[in-house]
C-alpha cells in the first residue's frame, strides 16, 4: 500500500515573508520592503536612507530625519501555468490578490542615536489553481489544489552614528507565520485507487535579527553591508486527511480523519552588500549583490500528534527540497525630474534554489527576471511613492523520472503594485 500526496507530492506543498516571496520570487522571500526600494529593483542596502533601512540596512537609520512615519500597500498577484501532456494535465492559477504591506515609525533620539520599528510581510509563497485541470493526477477526481504561506515581520531597531560618515544598525526580527494548505492525497493498494482531500492549518513563530553598517564618505557615494541571522519557525495546528479512516481499516485499526500538526521551517540567513552612487545632483544609480543561504533547507519535515498517523503519513507528509544557495543581483536609477519629482527603474535577476526535480506548483520557485518603475513626489511634510513590479520567471520543463515531484512544464509570473505614504515629523 502506498499512500501519496498529489503526483508524489507530500500532503505538504508549501511555500514562503520579508512576504511577503514565491509563486513569489526568491524561494521563501519576497522582493523586499518599501515602494521606494523595490522601485530600484531592491537595490537598497547602500542607500538605505527612509524608514525600510529596518529590513535593507539598519545601519541607515543614521540618516534619518527628526522622525518619520510610514504606511504602504503592495498586493501580490501571481500567474501560474502547469502542463503534463503526458497526463492530459493542463491548468493555471485562480486569479488571486496576496495582501502585503508595511507600517513604521522613527525617532531620532540624539545627532548619534535613532530607533525605528517596522512592520512588514517579506517573506510568502503560494498558489490556487483551476482544479479540474489537475484531477488526471487524482483518478480522475476533482480536489482542491491550494496553498498559502507567510511571514509578518515586528521589528524593533537602532541605529547608532559613530562619525558623521559612519553608522551602525541592529533590528530585532519577530516572525509570526501562517500556513494554510489544501492539496489532495492518494492512495494506491494493487488495483485499488482511492483519493482524498487533505488540508493544514497553522501558525507559528521564530525570532531573528538584522545587523547593518553603512558608511557614506562623501555626499556622491555611500556603501552598505548587512546580515540577517537565521530564523527558525515553528508551526503548529491542525490537519485533517480523508484517507487516515481507509488506511485503518486497511490495517486493523481504528485511525481519526484529523490530528495535531507541527511543522518546522527554516528561513536562512541572508548577507547583502550595495552601493550608491550620485554622478550628477539629480541622479541616483545603485547596485547590490545578496546572498541567500537556501541550501541549509533541505526539507520540511512533520509531527503528528496521533501516534498512527505518525506511522502511516508523516514519511509521504515529508516535502524534499534540496534547495540550493543562490546570489541575487540588482540594479536601480533615480532621477529627480523636478525639485519634488523623482522616476525610478530598476532590474533584478533572483535564480531558483530549487532544482529542477522538486518544483512543484504550491511551493513555486522560478528564475525571474525582475522589471520595476516608480513615480515619488515629495512636499514639505509628506511623501508618496508609487511603484509596480514585474517579475517574468522563466518557464521549467522538468523530465518525467523517480526523482521528480512534478515532472512537466512550469511557468510563473508576478505583478506587485505598490504605494507608500510617508509623514515627516520635526525639522
Amino acid at each position: 500500500m502506498r499512500v501519496r500526496a498529489g503526483l508524489s507530492l507530500p500532503v505538504l506543498v508549501v511555500i514562503a515573508v520579508s512576504g511577503v516571496g514565491s509563486l513569489f520570487a526568491g524561494g521563501l522571500n519576497l522582493n523586499g520592503v518599501g515602494a521606494r526600494a523595490n522601485a530600484m529593483g531592491g537595490a537598497f542596502v547602500g542607500q538605505a536612507d527612509d524608514l525600510t533601512a529596518v529590513f535593507w540596512n539598519p545601519g541607515g537609520l543614521g540618516r534619518l530625519e527628526d522622525g518619520e512615519m510610514i504606511l504602504g500597500a503592495s498586493p501580490v498577484l501571481p500567474t501560474g501555468e502547469y502542463r503534463l501532456p503526458e497526463l492530459g494535465v493542463d491548468t493555471s492559477t485562480k486569479t488571486t490578490v496576496y495582501p502585503g504591506g508595511v507600517l513604521g515609525y522613527g525617532h531620532r533620539l540624539s545627532d548619534r542615536w535613532v530607533v525605528a520599528g517596522l512592520v512588514s510581510a517579506p517573506s510568502g509563497t503560494g498558489g490556487r489553481w483551476h482544479e479540474e485541470g489537475l484531477a488526471p493526477l487524482t483518478f480522475g477526481q476533482t480536489f482542491t489544489w491550494d496553498s498559502a504561506i507567510a511571514l509578518v515581520a515586528v521589528s524593533p531597531a537602532v541605529a547608532y552614528k559613530l562619525t558623521p560618515e559612519l553608522s551602525v544598525g541592529a533590528a530585532l526580527v519577530l516572525n509570526f507565520g501562517w500556513l494554510d494548505t489544501k492539496v489532495p492525497a492518494s492512495m494506491s493498494a494493487g488495483p485499488v485507487q482511492i483519493a482524498e482531500q487533505t488540508t493544514e492549518k497553522m501558525t507559528g513563530f521564530g525570532m531573528g535579527g538584522t545587523f547593518g553598517i553603512h558608511f557614506a564618505p562623501s555626499d556622491r557615494f555611500a556603501i552598505g553591508l548587512t546580515w540577517r541571522t537565521p530564523s527558525t519557525v515553528d508551526f503548529s495546528g491542525d490537519a485533517t486527511n480523508g484517507l487516515a479512516p481507509i488506511i485503518g481499516g486497511a490495517v486493523g485499526t481504528s485511525i481519526p480523519d484529523a490530528s495535531g500538526v507541527k511543522r518546522t521551517i527554516r528561513w536562512p540567513h541572508w548577507v547583502g552588500l550595495g552601493t550608491s552612487f550620485h554622478p550628477h545632483p539629480r541622479l541616483t544609480m545603485n547596485a547590490d549583490v545578496q546572498y541567500n543561504n537556501w541550501g541549509s533547507l533541505d526539507s520540511i519535515g512533520v509531527t503528528y500528534d496521533n501516534a498512527a498517523w505518525q506511522q502511516y503519513l508523516s514519511s509521504e507528509a515529508t516535502l524534499r527540497l534540496d534547495w540550493k544557495d543562490n546570489v541575487l543581483w540588482r540594479i536601480g536609477v533615480a532621477y529627480d525630474l523636478t525639485d519634488s519629482l523623482t522616476a525610478s527603474a530598476g532590474y533584478y535577476y533572483d535564480p531558483a534554489p530549487s532544482p529542477p526535480e522538486t518544483t512543484n506548483i504550491l511551493m513555486p520557485t522560478a528564475d525571474f527576471h525582475g522589471l520595476a518603475a516608480g513615480l515619488g513626489w515629495r512636499g514639505q511634510r509628506y511623501t508618496v511613492q508609487l511603484a509596480v513590479e514585474y517579475a517574468l520567471g522563466k518557464r521549467r520543463d522538468v523530465p518525467l523520472g523517480p526523482d521528480a515531484l512534478m515532472p512537466g512544464s512550469h511557468k510563473y509570473d508576478l505583478l506587485i503594485p505598490q504605494i507608500v505614504i510617508t509623514r515627516r515629523f520635526g525639522g
